[in-house]
């Protein structure tokens, strides 16, 4: 035993047998080696304390400044948004105030079209209440012009009957005849008026030559005696002496042997009228039309006309003398020993007119126009 412990002795190496403060190298290694390791994680940890400090400082600083930059984009975000809002109610009042305004003006402009509209309403109805008074007033108006016409023709009729059919066979009944007529035909309008004359007509008070009523004086202005509105064409001896009778007509009649002195026939038409033997003398005669009509041996003695109108009409043996006839037209009218004698032809027109044997006496001529007139047949 002791052998075996002496020979393991001997198989010691020799650098493991020398020994340091009674230390071998084996003892001073697995001491070197026991403090190597905490030493070592006694620096690591150490280390990675620092690492951990250095990393938690820097995300502390990263979170600080993220936290900032957060902070700074919210209050930005929130400035953005109170401007926005701010822009918004802006936007909002301004619309609010436009809707407000136009609803201000879309009322105004509806109760002003109602108040136009109930203007118009009430304008109708007064035109409508006028129209209808002024209706009521003409009806009123029309029968009481025919009750005055009625009433004249009866009172009428009974003076002929009393007097023998003449209403001038005597004085009194002659001016009471008279009186009644003016007072009618004051009146009463054009068209009863031209009723009335030939009312009278007819019961033979109006005949020239046989002591016709005087109604010398009448206003007998706008009374249609032509042809399309009378029953008869022919009106003889027709007597209207001393009457006025503005814009009347008698065109397309028969007025042969009429009488019309000291008229006033200012406008008044006889185109196509028959005129034979009429006396026109001492009548006031201004734009009267006597185109186409047949006035043979007719009178316009002392006659002051102006602008009368004899187109195309037959003047023979008709007499002009001492008569006014500025600007009168003569054109392609007959005047075949028609008596001018002493007449006044200023401005007068005889274009293609027919002057044989035209009596032209004294006659003042100045600017007549007589082109193309006949004179040989």
């Amino acid at each position: 035993m002791l052998r075996r412990d002496q020979h393991t002795i001997t198989e010691i190496p020799y650098y493991s047998l020398k020994t340091y403060f009674g230390l071998t190298i084996n003892d001073f290694l697995r001491l070197i080696s026991s403090l190597l390791l905490p030493l070592a994680l006694g620096i690591f940890t150490v280390v990675i304390t620092f690492h951990q400090q250095n990393v938690a400082t820097k995300q502390r600083l990263e979170d600080r400044a993220l936290a900032e930059r957060q902070r700074e984009q919210d209050l930005n975000i929130s400035r953005e948004q109170r401007l926005q809002d701010l822009n918004m109610f802006a936007i909002q009042r301004e619309y609010d105030l436009n809707i407000s305004r136009e609803q201000h003006q879309l009322d105004k402009d509806i109760a002003e079209e109602r108040r136009i509209q109930e203007n118009i309403i009430a304008e109708k109805q007064r035109n409508l209440s006028e129209q209808q008074r002024a209706h009521e007033l003409k009806i009123a108006q029309e029968q009481l012009r025919d009750s005055l016409l009625v009433n004249y023709m009866n009172d009428i009729g009974l003076l002929l009957k009393n007097n023998n059919g003449s209403l001038t066979s005597d004085s009194v009944t002659a001016i009471l005849a008279r009186a009644k007529t003016l007072v009618a035909i004051q009146q009463l309008d054009a068209a009863r008026n031209a009723f009335l004359i030939q009312f009278l007509y007819e019961a033979k008070q109006l005949i020239n030559g046989a002591n016709p009523l005087d109604i010398s004086d009448a206003d007998l202005n706008g009374i249609d005696l032509s042809s399309e509105t009378i029953f008869h064409k022919k009106l003889h001896n027709l007597s209207l002496t001393g009457t006025v009778l503005r814009n009347v007509s008698f065109s397309k009649c028969d007025l042969s042997y009429a009488n019309f002195s000291g008229s006033d026939l200012r406008d008044a038409r006889f185109i196509e009228t028959k005129l034979d033997y009429v006396d026109f003398s001492r009548s006031s005669i201004v734009r009267t039309d006597f185109s186409d009509a047949v006035l043979r041996y007719t009178k316009f003695i002392d006659v002051q006309s102006r602008r009368i109108i004899f187109r195309h009409a037959d003047l023979t043996n008709t007499s002009f003398i001492s008569s006014v006839l500025g600007q009168a037209v003569f054109v392609n009218s007959f005047c075949q020993n028609v008596n001018f004698s002493y007449a006044s032809l200023k401005q007068a027109d005889f274009t293609n007119a027919k002057l044989k044997d035209a009596i032209l006496i004294t006659t003042q001529l100045e600017r007549a126009n007589f082109s193309r007139v006949n004179l040989s047949e």
